[in-house]
């Protein structure tokens, strides 16, 4: 098993924060089927570990999602989850030659840590990682399985904060590479899902710019298509480097011409010399309402 996780605060986390922090809980959870059994941790009503195949092949990708339910109220946390909380993560005990990938992450939310605003995920969320087994797969064990371990850590939060980790592990059953391997029936589509809520990149004919007006501010400059005329007022921006302070309201202006710029605070841990803007755009009412985006900062 692998030894107790460390939980460091994010940089931009308050003392007094840090003090509404529960004890942690500590859990381990195997399985002999394409997911664990869930099971209940404070303010998350089910997570388990889900596969999208019912079994797998050398040399072909196959996902995992982490499920994670969380009760009214409840948050987990984005990769970057603002001024304060720790992201969900994995460490992996995998077979031989097997590769895991990012975690994909889908589009994020405005949430409330006590009275501080961070990025996260109420209801219900699944985190998906694509797991790549090797040419040739190492020996099986006497069932003609290979073992896929990880522990899953994350930062559970509303009024307090309840940190957690769970030990997972699931057998993956061998296909030789001339059966057909149907995909879980159950999961498959749970995971398909929650990628399709990943952002990518937007519409070339929309064009982005940043600046540094002031030592303490970040600016985004949002430049539609001229046949786009639509109010982005309600435009909203996720920085993923810590450039935009999550807590600080975000103004959002329209410019004498055909653009809007979102005016944005730093927080006293951003980055001092930064050389691009970067995260996720969210502009309601547009198609894709989220999508990546990376600008060159003066």
């Amino acid at each position: 098993m692998l030894p107790p996780p460390l939980f460091f605060l994010h940089p931009g986390i308050s003392q007094r924060v840090a003090l509404l922090t529960a004890s942690l809980l500590v859990w381990m959870h195997d399985s002999r089927a394409a997911e664990t059994k869930a099971f209940t941790q404070p303010g998350i009503a089910e997570m388990r570990l889900v596969t999208d195949v019912d079994a797998i092949q050398a040399g072909k990708p196959f996902h995992i999602g982490l499920v994670i339910r969380h009760l009214p109220g409840y948050h987990t946390y984005w990769k970057n989850p603002g001024i304060v909380g720790v992201p969900t993560s994995f460490l992996w005990d995998l077979p031989p030659g097997f590769v895991a990938g990012e975690i994909q992450w889908p589009a994020p939310r405005t949430t409330q840590m006590a009275a501080y605003t961070a990025w996260g995920y109420e209801g219900d969320v699944c985190l998906v990682v694509e797991i790549r087994p090797p040419a040739k797969l190492p020996k099986t064990d006497a069932e003609g399985n290979l073992w896929l371990k990880a522990r899953a850590i994350w930062m559970c939060c509303a009024v307090q904060c309840n940190p957690g980790w769970e030990d997972f592990q699931i057998p993956l059953v061998v296909a030789r590479s001339d059966q057909k391997v149907a995909r879980d029936a159950k999961n498959a589509g749970l995971i398909e899902s929650s990628l399709a809520k990943v952002p990518g990149p937007g519409p070339t004919s929309w064009n982005y710019r940043g600046a540094l007006p002031q030592k303490d501010l970040v600016e985004l400059e949002i430049i539609p298509p001229a046949e786009v005329t639509d109010d982005l007022s309600g435009a909203w921006f996720f920085c993923d480097d810590n450039l935009a302070d999550s807590h600080e309201p975000q103004k959002v202006r329209r410019t004498g011409r055909n653009s809007w710029i979102i005016t944005m605070h730093r927080p006293p841990h951003a980055p001092k010399n930064p050389v691009a803007l970067s995260g996720v755009l969210q502009l309601p009412g547009q198609k894709p309402e989220f999508r990546v985006i990376s600008v060159p900062l003066p």
